[in-house]
Order: C-alpha cells, then sequence, then structure tokens
C-alpha cells in the first residue's frame, strides 16, 4: 500500500470512528448527548466527504483539512472530544488523538507532504477557489 492510500484510509477511519461514536452518543437519549452525537456525526460524515470530492466551499472555509498540520489538529480536537466519554467511545477517543499526533508529526517530516493524499493537497484545489 502506498502512502497516499495508508493517509486516505486513516482519514476515512477517523471519519467512520467519528460516525460510530456520534451513533453510540445518539441513541445514549440524553439531551445534552443527542446534539452532541449529531455534531460528531455531521464531523465524521465530513472528513469521509472531502475523501471523495472536495467542493470548493470546503476549500473556502475549512482550508485547515487540507494540510497535515491543521487536520492533525482537527482529530485532536475531536479525540479530546471522545475520550471525555466513558467506557468504548474513550478508547475510540484515544485512538483519534493517536492519528491527530500523527498528524501534526508528519506535518514536520521533510518530504511527506508530497505523499498526502489528494483531498489534503490544497494547491490542487487553488483553481476551484474564487478571490475574496
Amino acid at each position: 500500500m502506498d502512502k497516499p492510500k495508508i493517509f486516505s484510509a486513516l482519514n476515512l477511519g477517523v471519519g467512520a470512528v467519528l460516525g460510530l461514536t456520534g451513533l453510540i452518543k445518539v441513541f445514549s437519549f440524553n439531551l445534552a448527548n443527542v446534539f452532541l452525537g449529531l455534531f460528531i456525526i455531521l464531523f465524521g460524515l465530513g472528513t469521509i466527504a472531502l475523501e471523495r470530492e472536495v467542493p470548493s466551499v470546503a476549500v473556502k472555509y475549512a482550508s485547515f483539512m487540507f494540510s497535515f498540520l491543521g487536520r492533525g489538529f482537527f482529530y485532536l480536537f475531536m479525540g479530546s472530544l471522545l475520550w471525555s466519554f466513558s467506557g468504548f467511545t474513550s478508547f475510540l477517543g484515544f485512538l483519534v488523538l493517536l492519528v491527530g499526533a500523527g498528524f501534526c508529526a508528519a506535518n514536520y517530516v521533510a518530504g511527506l507532504q508530497d505523499y498526502a493524499p489528494r483531498s489534503m493537497r490544497d494547491t490542487d484545489w487553488d483553481d476551484t477557489v474564487d478571490e475574496v
């Protein structure tokens, strides 16, 4: 498996973990957890959707998702949210934290940006962004 596919698989895996954890929280039937679960599902679906096709609005308003450091901090944030829960979701949050730390570290490895998947290379999407 080549390096861009590994990063794409990690992104899809984190999106799936976010979706699964959000579903678990929605079915806790606590009003606060239901709303939090819906937002986590939304972020998980957004993470998965960015691996398929990148709309120009995502490039414009979520440009942090197109670099290792930005996506790493996003995963650290989401992992800390998941880790604050109890049980199995806490373990899943720890896994997302590890992936986020790995993405942050990958930002500082020379030459690794060349192996980023197409969905994480903002230069591929520059022609879709309107000047503001």
